[in-house]
């Protein structure tokens, strides 16, 4: 009777749903489409059998917040899940089973992103999906994220902190952060 069920609703990075080849080939230049996009117009693999979302494009975000609402409304999970929503691009993610090089077109400029640019982008895009996401669920409801940031905090109830262990013995993150956001 205590137990809290979370809907592992979505991802914030990637999705299943593959984009037409058709109306990619067919798109007027400067289009931005749900899907990210290299500089070729070929789209980003995520994980197996996904790809990348251009959190970037009209209605991304929105669409992302709305598959959390099923979940709670109609199916009765206490709250949401949403996978990968630290404040960053999730290069790591990009052509992850591939590990091809790529290319990055999220403004379908034509041209390889600034990296920097694309951070904040994605940064303020995940932090609209949590807010969107709080208010399509509704304060009772449980949310957690797997690797939240600072600018999400205020709007869930707790995260995950996935591999984060690893990135204190491989990649030199400081025991004392990780501290800092389990204690948060």
């Amino acid at each position: 009777p205590h137990l809290i069920a979370l809907h592992f609703a979505c991802s914030a990075p990637y999705t299943h749903v593959a984009p037409p080849e058709e109306a990619l080939a067919a798109r007027p230049p400067g289009q931005i489409v749900p899907w990210l996009l290299q500089t070729d117009g070929k789209p980003i693999a995520g994980w197996p059998g996904t790809y990348m979302l251009n959190l970037a494009a009209p209605g991304v975000v929105d669409w992302l917040a709305h598959q959390t609402v099923p979940a709670v409304r109609q199916i009765g999970y206490d709250g949401v899940f949403i996978d990968c929503l630290g404040p960053h691009f999730d290069t790591w993610a990009c052509e992850i089973a591939t590990e091809r090089p790529y290319t990055v077109d999220s403004n379908a400029d034509g041209a390889d992103d600034d990296r920097e640019k694309l951070e904040e982008v994605w940064t303020n895009a995940k932090t609209a999906l949590a807010r969107r996401t709080r208010a399509l669920v509704g304060d009772q409801a449980v949310f957690m994220a797997n690797q939240a940031g600072p600018d999400t905090y205020d709007q869930l109830n707790g995260i995950y902190l996935e591999d984060y262990i690893d990135a204190i013995l491989d990649r030199g993150m400081s025991w004392e952060n990780v501290l800092e956001k389990y204690l948060h």
